[in-house]
């Protein structure tokens, strides 16, 4: 397969042939990933913090209210399975928005977020059978037919040097077998051949010279640099941007606390509710205890608002006593 020149055929990588974009799955090399680290003023670090902040209330808010985890603990076994995955799914979206915010404070950085890019089959047939320095040079056409599509978290391209980072933001690769990985990279390599036809037709003529893809993981269980698998502790390398893992590391340590928080308000007030249906609401109190009326009686059936009426309801709960746990009354007898 020919090759694809790109768009643009000036202030190409020098160690790439003209008119050739460079596709790699390490985006490691000397220096910050992606432009000079950002020495941004106090007040930028200040401003910075509060859009942090602001994006973890609002995912607690819209996943992990308290209102919200009171509903799944009432559901029992498969709801504490779902505020799991809940709990899951609401860190990786907030992962996914904060470091994306934190890209955005670097002025050199073009960011884009949740990009669909087509993963044509003659492209995953170029990534599978052949060494990265065959295809690393090639430009596909982002508009051939295909269905199988790519969505990349983050594509952060650096003005500077032209260089596309395409990355993909995991919470943990700890159940990830070794073959879903590969295949994963493979994918996102794929993907890459078309990003420069891409960006250049669909957002305003951008150029690119090289494509890198990053699997980026917060755990940090299965870093290896050499096969683009980073962890958090790579992040300033990768957004050029001072003090972006501490970041990452306390809205991680804030959203755990909140999210805890909640959990505790919910069961507390789901113990509460559940005291409450075990001994009424609303009744009168004798002793500092609350009545209880007969199986079958309502509330307002019952007025205790006299010491007599007291009385009275208290020996009509003792002849219904064994209606009142449940034992049908034997029927009457026939002559």
């Amino acid at each position: 397969m020919k090759p694809k020149p790109h768009p643009s055929a000036s202030s190409l990588s020098t160690q790439m042939p003209a008119q050739h974009h460079s596709l790699s799955a390490s985006p490691g090399s000397a220096g910050s990933a992606a432009g000079h680290p950002d020495t941004s003023s106090d007040h930028g670090e200040s401003t910075l913090g509060q859009t942090l902040d602001q994006l973890v209330r609002d995912e607690i808010a819209r996943s992990l209210s308290v209102e919200a985890i009171s509903k799944l603990l009432e559901g029992g076994i498969a709801g504490l399975a779902s505020l799991a995955n809940a709990a899951s799914v609401a860190e990786g979206r907030l992962l996914e928005k904060v470091i994306a915010a934190i890209a955005e404070s670097n002025p050199n950085l073009v960011v884009f977020t949740q990009v669909r890019l087509p993963v044509r089959e003659d492209a995953l047939e170029l990534v599978d059978k052949n060494p990265e320095t065959l295809f690393r040079g090639l430009t596909l056409d982002a508009d051939g037919r295909t269905r199988k599509i790519y969505v990349a978290d983050l594509i952060l391209v650096d003005r500077i040097s032209k260089v596309a980072y395409l990355v993909d933001i995991k919470r943990s690769l700890g159940s990830y077998e070794l073959q879903r990985i590969i295949e994963l990279r493979q994918r996102m390599l794929a993907a890459g051949l078309v990003t420069p036809d891409l960006l250049y037709k669909d957002h305003q003529r951008l150029v690119i010279d090289e494509v890198r893809v990053v699997i980026l993981e917060a755990a940090g269980k299965r870093t290896d640099t050499k096969t683009g698998i980073w962890n958090l502790g790579h992040l300033d390398h990768l957004l050029g941007v001072a003090g972006a893992s501490d970041h990452v590391r306390r809205i991680r340590a804030v959203y755990e606390k909140l999210t805890e928080d909640n959990l505790t308000t919910a069961r507390e007030r789901l113990r509460r509710l559940e005291e409450r249906q075990r001994f009424g609401e609303g009744r009168g109190v004798q002793g500092g205890l609350r009545s209880t009326p007969p199986v079958g009686q309502h509330q307002s059936d019952v007025d205790v608002s006299t010491s007599d009426e007291i009385a009275r309801a208290g020996r009509r709960e003792k002849s219904d006593r064994s209606f009142r746990v449940g034992i049908v009354p034997p029927p009457p007898i026939s002559h």
